[in-house]
This record gives C-alpha cells, sequence and structure tokens, in this order.
C-alpha cells in the first residue's frame, strides 16, 4: 500500500491514470491498481497494486490468487475507513470493454466493505504516453468514456518524486528490481573491501560510537562512498540494536541520504549481507508511503536470506495493508535506543498525521 504526503493537483480522469506511476515509483504492467480515497474526500489515501492473473483458455477466467487478492483489498479499504475508490486494469490481452475485465470490476465492488464504494472502473493497456483508456465500470452516463493517458515519466507525480525526494519513477516493476541488483565488482578499484568479499580492519567500536560513526557516514555521503565507510555502515547494520536504533534515520532530514547509503550497499554486497541493508531501504520506503518500493526491496532482502526476521515482519505488516503511521512505535524505540547508547539523532520530519 501506498501513501502520499505531498499535495498534486490531479483534475480528470487523465491526470489521475498518468500519475499513478509516480504513486507508485514505477510503471505497472498487467497490474490491478485501486487509488483509494479519504471519506468525503477529494485526498489520495492509498493506492495498492496487484498482479493481475487470469488462467484458462484465451486468459478469459479469474484466478482464484487474483480473486483472493482482491478481496484482501476490499479488506484493506475497509480497514483504513477508505471511502471511493478508483480501479485500473492495466492489461493488453482483451478489449477494454471484454467481459473478463467487467468480472474483474464486479469482484472488486464486491469485495468494499460498507463505507468503500467503487465509483469507477478503467482499464489501459499500457501505462504509456498515447495509451487510450476506457471506462468499463462507472454510472451509465460515464460508461464507455475514453481518452489518453499523458507520459507518466514526465506527469506532475513523476516530477514532484524527482524534486522533493530525488527518486525517479522506474519504468517497470523489474527496472526497480535491477536497481537493487549486485553490481559487478570490478566497479570498486580497492583489493581489500567489502565488495570482494574481505573485511577492512575497523576499530573495535562500542554500539553506540558505531551508530555514531555510520551516521557521521549517511550525513556525509556526497553521491560516493570509500569502501571504509561501506564497512562502516555494513557492520553497523549488522548489529541488531545499532540496526534498529538507524530506522529513525527515515523520518529525519537524512533520510534521501540513508535512501542512497543502503542502496549502494545492497548492490555492493552479495548473499545473506545483503538482507539488512534492504530491509532498512525497505523500511524507508514504506514510512514515507512508498509500498511499492518497499515491497520490492523487502523482496530483495528475503531472497537474499529467507528468515531474515525484520524483513519477514515488514512485508508481513505490509501485504496486510497496515498504515505506515502505523509503525510510529518502532521510530518511537529507535529514538530510545539511540539515548540509552548516548547518541542524539536528528530530529524527525515526518508528519505521522498525513
Amino acid at each position: 500500500m501506498t501513501s502520499r504526503r505531498h499535495v498534486v493537483s490531479l483534475h480528470d480522469m487523465t491526470d489521475l491514470l498518468t500519475a499513478i506511476p509516480g504513486m507508485l515509483g514505477f510503471v505497472p504492467e498487467r497490474s490491478l491498481v485501486l487509488v483509494a480515497f479519504e471519506p468525503d474526500s477529494a485526498r489520495i489515501g492509498a493506492s495498492m497494486r496487484f498482479d493481475i492473473l487470469l488462467e484458462g483458455p484465451g486468459d478469459k477466467l479469474l484466478s482464484p490468487h487474483l480473486l483472493s487478492v482482491i478481496d484482501h483489498l476490499g479488506a484493506v479499504c475497509e480497514q483504513q475507513g477508505f471511502g471511493d475508490v478508483f480501479a485500473v486494469i492495466v492489461d493488453d490481452r482483451h478489449d477494454g470493454q471484454s467481459a473478463v475485465y467487467r468480472r474483474v470490476f464486479t469482484a472488486v465492488a464486491r469485495a468494499l466493505g460498507p463505507t468503500s464504494y467503487l465509483c469507477v472502473g478503467v482499464v489501459v493497456p499500457q501505462m504509456i504516453a498515447g495509451a487510450r483508456w476506457t471506462v468499463t465500470h462507472a454510472t451509465p452516463e460515464h460508461l464507455g468514456d475514453t481518452g489518453v493517458i499523458g507520459d507518466p515519466l514526465i506527469s506532475p507525480m513523476a516530477v514532484a518524486q524527482a524534486v522533493i525526494q530525488g527518486r525517479e519513477t522506474h519504468a517497470s516493476r523489474a527496472d526497480l528490481a535491477r536497481s537493487l541488483s549486485p553490481r559487478d565488482v570490478e566497479d570498486c578499484s580497492e583489493p581489500t573491501c567489502v565488495v570482494h568479499g574481505d573485511r577492512m580492519d575497523l576499530p573495535d567500536l562500542a554500539p553506540g560510537e558505531l551508530l555514531a560513526e555510520a551516521i557521521t557516514v549517511i550525513a556525509a555521503f556526497d553521491g560516493t562512498q570509500t569502501c571504509w565507510e561501506r564497512e562502516v555502515v555494513r557492520q553497523a547494520l549488522a548489529h541488531i540494536h545499532v540496526r534498529d536504533a538507524m530506522m529513525a534515520l527515515a523520518v529525519t532530514g537524512l533520510s534521501s541520504r540513508a535512501e542512497q547509503v543502503y542502496t549502494d550497499l545492497v548492490r555492493a554486497l552479495d548473499g545473506p549481507e545483503r538482507a539488512p541493508a534492504a530491509t532498512l531501504l525497505g523500511h524507508l520506503y514504506y514510512v514515507q508511503g512508498h509500498g511499492g518500493m518497499a515491497g520490492t526491496a523487502f523482496e530483495v532482502a528475503l531472497a537474499s536470506c529467507s528468515d531474515y526476521n525484520l524483513a519477514c515482519l515488514l512485508d508481513s505488516a505490509l501485504a496486510r495493508g497496515m498504515h505506515p503511521r502505523e509503525l510510529a512505535g518502532i521510530i518511537d524505540y529507535s529514538y530510545d535506543l539511540a539515548d540509552e547508547f548516548g547518541v542524539t539523532l536528528p530530529a524527525p520530519e515526518l508528519d505521522w498525521a498525513c
């Protein structure tokens, strides 16, 4: 589930459709996307995306897994008390007015609780500039409406992501996953470093000293890291209590630099050691409302170490539709840990009320 803190004005159906990739962090393909609004409000409360799985001859049947996902999405909307829901099918296997897609929208409408209502269902074959959208589920006066979406990679939502948070909208979910893939060891010129599987000699630091050193590295990040700096952060994340204290950085002014440092470390490491950095990256995305990106980071963490406990817990919370603000207790715990270590963390800047 993805929620948003900044405001981008959306004036019509085309604007809303074009904004979806910016909300998710990537351009969806063969997906069911729900955009849920706050009760009696034009404010978007969350966006949710899942693969649209069809089966049978000609892919004309809704798979049991898809129906289960739809029931889950309906439960999330009810749990969060959302009002109107806007549903989008991104799929190129059938005509926009296909009975297959109508059945999907009917299932969504039935799954929504008493507080939520499927106001419109739209089909678009691809989320690319010039793709034609068609209204397949709506009141009679809007049924069959059609239009053309703009370029989602330069939409106001995507631009806001790039300018405000320094984060690009990826061309696909696979492209997002590739951005976290291990890079070639040849990218590093130092013969003894974390990238090559060796360990640099660091002083024997107490947890508080290690936390302070890692924060110093993150605060000084300017786009590149030495292998010594990577090793400091790697060791900090390998220490459970130091790692837990560092989770608070997700809501501070250092969050953007922390995101880049964690991403760099995920790409520099291989095997189970990727899990802590990928998990903290996913946690950062999660608390900031980027559910789609958080899910991808958690997948990387669990692919690296399937029983990494923190990744399992956060991935489960995300799958259940837990709102980012419900993770505030973790942040409070992180600040308490840092206080015990004698380290003063930057003040939180994230507005948990949003």
